[in-house]
């Protein structure tokens, strides 16, 4: 964000309520999933909430993009597509549907704070990414954070 220079925290403004609409509209919809998984369940919820991104998604990637770029991608892209479609984004989004179910909607946003640390240590043990001693504290604070929130939503329980 640029800390106290008033100039990078103008330039990053916009980007900074971009990312602060996302993190509450990722809030809401957890909130509203914890609903609606236990009234219409977590398969049906899924595929709502997956249709729904389509709808939206769909006219918004042919008004910036238009249809010609569809055309020219190949049949093995296309089963790439389906195949990211399905195991990177209805499956998971399935799976954590079902666990908002199962533990309710404020653990499951906790628990599902695991994610991005995963994903660099992945990244890290699969692909051969560099990690710094600060990604590596972030990482650990992370998961301290998780661990740490966990632990007090037990102890009220």
């Amino acid at each position: 964000m640029g800390g106290f220079d008033l100039t990078e925290l103008r330039a990053n403004l916009l980007s900074a309520l971009f990312v602060i609409g996302s993190a509450l509209s990722y809030a809401i919809y957890f909130l509203v999933s914890e609903t609606y998984t236990r009234s219409v369940g977590s398969a049906r919820f899924t595929l709502i909430a997956m249709t729904a991104a389509t709808v939206c998604l769909g006219p918004h990637y042919l008004f910036l993009h238009g249809a010609e770029e569809l055309v020219t991608i190949a049949p093995t892209g296309w089963l790439l597509v389906i195949g990211i479609a399905l195991f990177c984004v209805f499956l998971p989004v399935s799976l954590q549907a079902e666990g908002v179910r199962r533990i309710g909607a404020e653990r499951g946003a906790v628990l599902s704070t695991v994610g991005p640390p995963t994903t660099v240590i992945l990244a890290y043990v699969l692909l051969g990414e560099r990690l710094s001693a600060w990604q590596w504290a972030g990482i650990a604070l992370t998961v301290l954070g998780i661990m740490m929130l966990d632990l007090a939503r037990s102890k009220k329980l």
